[in-house]
């Protein structure tokens, strides 16, 4: 295996378990219809997947590729957005298909409100 072949498996073994961690959390959020609920935070969880077409124009990759969101709502704050653009073999059947405004939000910014919201540190932020 060349290195670039060995750095693509790599790469290609990183993404598969974030893709399966995402929709994972996405998954039993919506099952339970919480995440970390309770009396204080009754968070409730909205979630679908759509079509992220127009931001795969001319890839070369010729999967089928499925944005998989959620918005946390309560706890008197604002809906908070969390997408992942996955392959659609990974989207859990349990999640329906339907479409959410996309709120312009960054890598670096989804990872700082998931951490926010979990209640870690974020990292300092990082550019993708």
């Amino acid at each position: 295996m060349s290195p670039d072949e060995s750095w693509r498996a790599e790469l290609e073994k990183a993404y598969h378990e974030r893709n399966l961690l995402a929709a994972a959390f996405v998954h039993d959020s919506h099952l339970t219809g919480e995440v970390l609920g309770g009396e204080e935070t009754d968070v409730r969880v909205l979630a679908g997947h759509d079509d992220p077409a127009p931001l795969y124009d001319g890839d070369d990759d010729e999967r089928e590729w499925r944005r998989l969101w959620m918005e946390l709502r309560g706890a008197g704050a604002p809906p908070t957005q969390l997408t992942w653009h996955v392959p659609a073999a990974y989207v859990p059947e349990t999640i329906p298909a339907k479409s959410v405004e996309f709120d312009g939000h960054t890598v670096a910014e989804k990872n700082a409100r998931l951490a926010n919201y979990l209640g870690v540190a974020p990292l300092e932020p990082v550019e993708y």
